[in-house]
């Protein structure tokens, strides 16, 4: 796989693919051309997408091909300039309704000379899987290995559901043992027992031991990881990652731990901790804080290559008897829960907006002060106070 964002691949990075004849491996294969017409064309270019998808992700470019000795070359494929977006349309209807569950892919189509274009299909991971070719009269499961792809058998298929149930539940299990521990105070440094706002941000190849990792030494050089609220004070590695830590008086009043594999985790008590013990949400400031520290992390996630989706998890603890700081005022009912474990959503590279993302979590806060929703947001969905 070309070790860039697809939206960045240009000429030259299929021409270095060329020029330096780098082969064909489980994450990259070449198409000299595209056959797309008849039934059995179709198949195996489900077949091939399908098998990706399987195995982990990777690129199917089409447009290089070998000549006759053996060499690679970028030779591109025949379509107008005017109807490629229309072809790449085609494409991914074709591969949104034949492949099952559904996958998330990207087509990038790149200017060869001579009119002609190369047409890269980027197929991203997945732990929804294993995902099955259903067209016409067949159904089949493909994966591959560094030879390319090849039908998986009755054992292999039963070991692919089950690891994607695991995932999903090493995900879940994570979460609430993380939780339970933060409740007991068996974090890295004792914090004060007092309500606490709860972040996790959980990639999905985050239990995958073969997936990336980040970059321990360029995040400890990295004197401007955001907290809740500002930014962080100091800094420690640990097994798990790199602590960072903002205190008072020598005790921790917010952290945020980053795990080797991607994992984020963000606890404050300054956001819910008031004066004179008054038991209020002050929901615009929890709610821009939110916003602003998962944009962040999200960001630095994927300057380091973490693989999506993400999974977004937010927990209250602490707060029965709360109310919400509305508009200057107090309203609802006391919230009658001690744990709020707000909604969970999912970043990945189809989410258009992190604020609307989000509304769910916010709502489930209205929600247990006896509210109907989030009153924050205007008609169009949008976070009105940014």
């Amino acid at each position: 796989m070309i070790d860039k964002k697809i939206e960045d691949i240009t000429r030259e990075d299929l021409e270095y693919l060329v020029s330096d004849n780098i082969p064909e491996n489980r994450t990259l294969e070449y198409k000299r051309e595209l056959h797309y017409s008849s039934d059995s064309e179709k198949k195996e270019f489900l077949a091939d997408v399908s098998s990706f998808a399987n195995s982990g992700m990777g690129d199917l470019i089409f447009g290089i091909g070998e000549d006759d000795e053996s060499h690679l070359e970028l030779c591109g494929i025949d379509i107008d300039e005017e109807t490629v977006d229309e072809f790449k349309q085609s494409v991914e209807n074709r591969i949104r309704d034949n492949i099952r569950p559904r996958i998330r892919v990207k087509i990038k189509a790149i200017d060869i000379e001579n009119g002609k274009i190369a047409l890269i299909i980027r197929i991203y991971n997945s732990f929804n899987g294993p995902h099955c070719v259903e067209f016409k009269n067949i159904r089949k499961f493909f994966t591959r290995n560094s030879n390319g792809k090849y039908q998986m058998d009755v054992d292999e298929i039963r070991q692919k559901f089950l690891l994607s149930d695991t995932f999903i539940d090493k995900i879940k299990n994570f979460k609430i043992d993380r939780l339970m521990k933060i409740l007991s105070n068996e974090t890295y440094y004792k914090m004060p027992d007092k309500p606490k706002v709860v972040l996790h941000i959980i990639p999905i190849q985050a239990f995958d031991i073969s997936a990336k990792e980040v970059n321990l030494e360029e995040l400890k050089g990295n004197n401007s990881i955001k907290l809740f609220g500002e930014l962080g004070g100091y800094q420690r590695i640990n097994f798990n990652g790199i602590f960072y830590y903002r205190s008072l008086d020598k005790v921790v009043r917010s952290y945020v731990q980053i795990y080797k594999k991607g994992i984020v985790e963000a606890v404050d008590v300054d956001i819910l901790d008031h004066l004179n013990n008054e038991k209020y949400i002050p929901t615009v400031l929890l709610e821009i804080k939110s916003i602003e520290l998962i944009k962040y992390y999200i960001e630095l996630l994927e300057s380091y290559r973490i693989q999506k989706p993400y999974y977004i998890f937010m927990s209250l603890l602490n707060v029965k008897d709360y109310k919400l700081a509305i508009e200057g005022g107090l309203n609802g009912h006391s919230i009658q829960e001690n744990i709020l474990q707000l909604n969970n959503v999912v970043y990945d590279e189809d989410t258009e907006s992190i604020d609307k993302m989000l509304k769910p979590l916010f709502d489930d806060i209205w929600n247990a002060a006896g509210l109907l929703e989030c009153l924050h947001y205007d008609e169009n969905g949008n976070y009105k106070y940014r």
